[in-house]
């Protein structure tokens, strides 16, 4: 590039040459920018502060899933994530598997709409957990959807020691959405066939973002990460590392 003021002076516009060799000094050589001083007085470095992520994501928790890396060997769709969620929440002894379906049941409690009955281990009698719950006893075609043929994603049943029963029962979305009518059908399984009161029974449609529930009333909306979080302050007396692998890998295949 020319020097400017090597230019000839024949026809040229007048301009302050002070000014422009004041600007040269000052702009124009690298060195002048950082030595500056009234730009040094004048700049002040931001100041990190981690406390808003560490409540954001509640990293406070003693073995958060966080400390651990997501499975890499695969993409996981949503039947892989339920029944892995299930099969975890049943992994291990008759302790420990009533232990984490109890954790599960305050997590959705809070994430759910209404109010529900507060239990403990010794409220209950049995606890079954099923992925892919049938909800229709009716032979489906091959090649029908799964949703057509109505399954809940994840079924988590308890026989209560008053002889009535409850649970939590978990339809998961990350990329499709619900068919018309679906929820009401669910709903009539758990309260004819489980025997649920659907009010005091924590439903839960859960997704990357709250979806919408416009016509059943006994079905809260909420997100993987508002859902993942509560389950993340119940489980730390009953968790392993394999489980918190896996709940890391839910939250990679929710947000990425």
């Amino acid at each position: 590039m020319s020097d400017w003021r090597a230019l000839p002076a024949g026809n040229l516009p007048k301009y302050d040459s002070g000014l422009l060799r004041r600007f040269h000094s000052e702009i124009g050589d690298p060195t002048a920018v950082v030595l500056n001083k009234a730009l040094n007085r004048s700049y002040k470095a931001p100041v990190y502060s981690s406390v808003a992520i560490q409540q954001l994501f509640c990293l406070n928790l003693e073995g958060h899933c966080f400390g651990e890396a997501p499975h890499a060997w695969a993409k996981f769709h949503e039947p892989q994530i339920t029944k892995g969620l299930a099969y975890y929440l049943d992994a291990g002894t008759t302790d420990l598997t009533r232990a984490r379906a109890l954790a599960f049941y305050r997590a959705a409690c809070r994430c759910a709409n209404g109010s529900f009955r507060e239990l403990t281990e010794a409220d209950i009698a049995d606890v079954e957990i099923v992925p892919e719950e049938r909800t229709s006893t009716e032979r489906a075609k091959r090649g029908t959807k799964r949703v057509a043929r109505g399954r809940i994603d994840v079924l988590v049943h308890f026989e209560l020691e008053d002889g009535g029963s409850t649970g939590v029962a978990l339809e998961a979305k990350f990329d499709h959405s619900l068919t018309a009518g679906q929820l009401k059908k669910y709903s009539c399984y758990l309260e004819g066939t489980r025997k649920w009161t659907l009010e005091e029974s924590p439903l839960l449609l859960v997704g990357r973002g709250a979806p919408e529930i416009s016509d059943c009333k006994h079905w809260g909306a909420t997100t993987w990460w508002k859902l993942m979080l509560e389950f993340e302050r119940e489980m730390a007396s009953v968790d392993d590392a394999e489980f918190r692998q896996f709940r890391r890998t839910i939250w990679e295949t929710a947000y990425g």
